[in-house]
């Protein structure tokens, strides 16, 4: 006897009635849906950042002769979403579906998906899941100092620099913007500038008074740190008139003399701001004018 099977291949039967009878029901007869899957658990990784989201691909087989129904896909852990929770598998067939996990805060995570089918043997079957979310701390602007004293003897009409660290203590770079004084006569070495996480950046802030007194003002620097977006350094100080025959006693011993000369003429053509009398910029012949005037000169 021939006998076309389920999938349509003939079949020579042969044998007693009952024999025959049961072997035609074996090929004739189509097995129900049957669930597999390609991977049991999903390992999304040691460094997902809170806050973000990540997809994995869960991969569903149907091993059965009949469609395979899925009709529900739940997780026991917040967070947790899919492209689809209700879809059908054909015989022999496969399908995929997105799993994305987007943790709240940071630390290890673990969890279990269930999916629910018509498998007569499988009606619920579990994948596991696992990994780490890390936080990521935004860029955060710190100051080694959030005042600058330039001193109480700052010689009106000379420069003083002081140095303004910066440090980003957070783990995306810190862009400065803009820095600006409210003081005239202070200028900044930089004023927009990237501090990589955790790393500092040296500023230097200049002074150049032009009366004597008292001064004070602010700088303020404005970055990208998103609770920081303006901070302000304090400047303060006092200037002073200074003596031109004092200021040409280098060494302090109470008169203008040889030892003075020596000085001077190793910073000559320097920019060196304690011999550059005139506050030119450079130790130049006219200062050499104004320090002969005072040679032999007593400080009073």
């Amino acid at each position: 006897m021939l006998v076309a099977d389920r999938g349509g291949v003939l079949r020579h039967i042969s044998g007693n009635t009952a024999a025959a009878a049961a072997s035609i029901r074996q090929l004739l007869t189509v097995p129900p849906p049957a669930i597999s899957l390609g991977k049991t658990s999903l390992n999304f990784g040691s460094s997902i950042p809170a806050g973000e989201s990540r997809t994995l691909t869960l991969v569903v087989q149907n091993t059965g002769g009949k469609d395979l129904s899925i009709t529900d896909i739940q997780s026991d852990l917040a967070g947790v979403s899919f492209s689809q929770k209700r879809l059908t598998v054909a015989a022999g067939g496969s399908a995929s579906v997105d799993v994305t996990f987007t943790p709240a805060g940071g630390g290890p995570f673990s969890g279990a998906i269930t999916i629910v089918s018509n498998d007569p043997d499988n009606g619920t079957v579990t994948v596991t899941f696992s990994g780490t979310a890390v936080v990521i701390k935004p860029p955060t602007i710190n100051l080694a100092s959030t005042s600058l004293d330039f001193g109480e003897d700052v010689p009106v009409d000379e420069s003083r620099t002081l140095t303004l660290i910066v440090k980003n203590s957070g783990d995306e770079d810190l862009g400065i913007t803009g820095m600006e004084s409210d003081l005239e006569g202070v200028t900044l070495s930089m004023t927009e500038l990237v501090v990589a996480a955790g790393d500092s950046a040296d500023i230097d802030v200049t002074f150049t008074p032009a009366k004597r007194g008292p001064f004070s003002g602010t700088i303020t620097i404005t970055s990208n740190d998103p609770e920081n977006e303006n901070i302000t350094v304090a400047i303060s100080g006092t200037a002073i008139v200074v003596d031109i025959v004092a200021r040409s006693d280098f060494d302090n011993d109470g008169e203008v003399g040889f030892s003075d000369f020596v000085a001077f003429a190793r910073a000559f053509n320097t920019d060196n701001p304690t011999f550059d009398l005139n506050g030119n910029g450079v130790v130049d012949f006219p200062d050499f004018l104004e320090f002969a005037g005072n040679f032999g000169k007593s400080v009073s």
